[in-house]
């Protein structure tokens, strides 16, 4: 429920800044649920993050890259390492408090899960690295997509399978059978 915008999630003063912004916001959060949401009237904090949570810094550019569209259309890639993905676009507003109008939370039609292929893992240019979680290869709107806990967890599933493989195989992660990638997930 907190909310800090204009930072740089590569910069320590900028996060020291959003650490400030956000926990002097919670006294008032607890305020607002006590007040308004019933079932909070006696609610208290017991704990909060150890650290800022930041939606987006940077992406890497893969052989692939995973696009609003293809979330849309339910896109089913031959080259699948996570299937059955399914959220809304989760933007944010990038200049204040509240959400994006590219965001679109009150009209997910989307009744299908998409899929993201082994190349969005892949980045370009670079051997010997496998993308996990949140950087991998996509665009921004999309990224608010994928970006969220269990579609990360099977990012990371992929990853760590496929990286079992290249060195089982003795070969590099460009050079993964697929179809063996996906029978282990």
């Amino acid at each position: 429920m907190t909310n800090c915008t204009g930072i740089d999630g590569t910069l320590a003063e900028d996060l020291t800044r959003a650490e400030l912004v956000c926990r002097s916001q919670m006294p008032a959060i607890v305020r607002y649920l006590r007040e308004y949401v019933p079932g909070f009237e006696r609610c208290f904090i017991i704990s909060a993050g150890s650290m800022m949570g930041i939606r987006e810094t940077r992406r890497f550019a893969g052989e692939q890259t995973l696009n609003e569209d293809d979330i849309l259309t339910a896109r089913q890639f031959d080259n699948w390492v996570v299937r059955g993905a399914y959220f809304n676009f989760d933007v944010h507003n990038l200049t204040g408090a509240g959400l994006d109008p590219t965001g679109v939370q009150h009209e997910w039609k989307q009744p299908e899960g998409y899929t993201i292929p082994y190349g969005c893992l892949i980045p370009k240019n670079t051997e010997g690295l496998l993308l996990s979680g949140r950087n991998i290869s996509g665009t921004h709107l999309a990224h608010s997509n994928y970006r969220v806990m269990p579609i990360c967890a099977g990012i990371g599933a992929a990853a760590g399978a496929a990286a079992a493989l290249a060195v089982k195989h003795g070969t590099g992660l460009r050079e993964i059978n697929i179809c063996e990638l996906q029978a282990e997930l």
